[in-house]
């Protein structure tokens, strides 16, 4: 299998006592891979502290603007059967995508997609 250079990237996770060691870049061929500190696999944002703050600011962003559209729908007159089944189908899938994954974050985080949940639109 050969690896193309711009697709590849280097994700640190270095949790010792002195981050400033300097570690060499990693080269496919004479190119040197990009290094991150996030990255978003699979719809999942990964970051290189082990947070979950990057995702969770992603799916509140994106959970939002769909929230958005569900309000315009209310206030253009739409009947609350048709907006609950478009938040079932719309914004609900957005808060649980691979919950799986990151579904022990701190509580801090986790009252942030919870009020989603709780919204008043229906």
């Amino acid at each position: 299998m050969k690896l193309n250079p711009r697709k590849c990237k280097e994700m640190l996770c270095n949790f010792m006592l002195n981050p400033n060691i300097v570690e060499k870049p990693i080269f496919i061929g004479d190119q040197e891979i990009e290094r991150v500190s996030t990255y978003k696999l699979l719809g999942v944002v990964l970051s290189d502290d082990l947070k979950w703050n990057s995702h969770i600011d992603y799916i509140v962003s994106k959970a939002s603007k769909r929230l958005y559209d569900l309000r315009l729908m209310k206030w253009a007159g739409a009947k609350p059967p048709v907006i609950l089944k478009i938040y079932k189908s719309t914004v609900r899938p957005i808060l649980e995508y691979a919950v799986q994954v990151w579904q022990s974050i701190p509580g801090y985080l986790s009252g942030r997609v919870g009020i989603y949940k709780k919204e008043g639109i229906i």
